[in-house]
């Protein structure tokens, strides 16, 4: 999940600013789409992944320990 925000996978922070800036841009049919899209994910969703990846390795190491 952590991976899956940050952008390692094509998603994420990383990716979703590489369609924004243009770095690398989207077929041209669907590139209002592709922006819509990445908007969605930059400002909810990978927002949300990274939360959860957190809650989930914090939980794991603190399990870890008891």
């Amino acid at each position: 999940m952590i991976a899956r925000s940050v952008g390692v996978l094509g998603f994420g922070f990383f990716g979703d600013a590489a369609v924004l800036t243009g770095l690398r841009p989207p077929p041209a049919e669907h590139a209002g789409l592709a922006r819509d899209l990445a908007w969605w994910d930059l400002l909810l969703w990978s927002p949300f992944f990274l939360l959860w990846g957190t809650c989930w390795a914090v939980g794991g190491w603190r399990l870890s320990r008891t």
